[in-house]
């Protein structure tokens, strides 16, 4: 009878960690639902930003077509989702002030699964803009990493690791 009490609870005590780590998961997942950059941006401002970001021999028109963007709380970022724009460094990630139109990102992020976002948005209190989740830069390896993404913060006009 002792064997079975003592069963039961540990059963029910693993049953409610497991359901404490999925309600923890769930909330932390916020759905990033990332859009053709042609359906966020004016024809104009979709010309404007492709130009700004290849050269003048790349297939514009395919790359426009291409690009994807995302937008919240006055960021905007367009990844151009293109092999061409990927390279040893990762791919082409821009970043804009909604409000102003002024690029305020311009980097390459290494892309850890196609299926998934380039990066990550969270808001963090304190900054101008939202803070990016991006995967860490592979040469700097460190014992005391906590996650498997660094957090990219925009603050006093750059981009800082915090």
């Amino acid at each position: 009878m002792k064997k079975i009490v003592i069963s039961a609870i540990t059963l029910a005590v693993g049953l409610f960690s497991i359901g404490i780590v999925q309600l923890a998961t769930a909330n932390s997942t916020v759905e990033q639902t990332w859009q053709p950059l042609s359906s966020l941006v004016t024809t104009e401002k979709l010309t404007e930003i492709i130009t700004e970001n290849t050269a003048p021999s790349a297939d514009r028109e395919a790359i426009a077509a291409a690009a994807i963007a995302y937008e919240q709380n006055g960021l905007l970022l367009v990844d151009f989702n293109v092999p061409v724009l990927c390279g040893r460094g990762g791919c082409s990630l821009a970043g804009y002030r909604s409000s102003t139109g002024e690029r305020v990102l311009n980097v390459y992020v290494e892309r850890m699964n196609r299926d998934e976002p380039i990066v990550e948005v969270v808001d963090r209190d304190g900054f101008e803009l939202p803070c990016l989740l991006v995967p860490p830069d592979p040469t700097n390896v460190s014992i005391f990493e906590e996650t498997d993404k660094d957090t990219l913060c925009y603050q006093n006009e750059s981009w800082s690791i915090q």
